[in-house]
């Protein structure tokens, strides 16, 4: 599937200027590119978005540009802790950071924002 358009992707982490300066209502996803399981939640948000133009902007990285570093999940989800599942999700109101998890946690907290069907 192709996301351009959809999501705003992340594609190195030289382009990762800064949590301040992306909208103040968003996710923030790190999945594994070679993750099925990845690939097709990104499938399903596709769906979600393209039905719904409410929704907040979703930022996407690459989980393996961090090279598994806690420091790097930090940086981009602060206070998402150990990471030992994808995806990471960082959800973020009005500026303020109000959920963060990852693995099977992050697809729960996806599915309570009604994100995900």
């Amino acid at each position: 599937m192709h996301w351009e358009g959809v999501f705003r992707i992340l594609s190195d982490r030289s382009r990762y200027i800064g949590i301040d300066e992306f909208a103040p209502d968003r996710v923030l996803l790190g999945i594994a590119v070679w993750s099925r399981y990845d690939l097709e939640l990104l499938d399903r948000l596709q769906g979600t978005l393209t039905e719904n133009n409410q929704l907040p902007a979703i930022y996407v990285f690459d989980v393996d540009e961090c090279h598994g570093a806690a420091a790097d999940f930090e940086r981009y989800v602060p206070g998402v802790g150990k990471v030992y599942h994808t995806p990471i999700v960082g959800i973020w109101r009005n500026g303020v950071l109000t959920g963060r998890a990852s693995g099977f946690k992050g697809r729960q907290l996806l599915a309570e924002t009604a994100l995900l069907e």
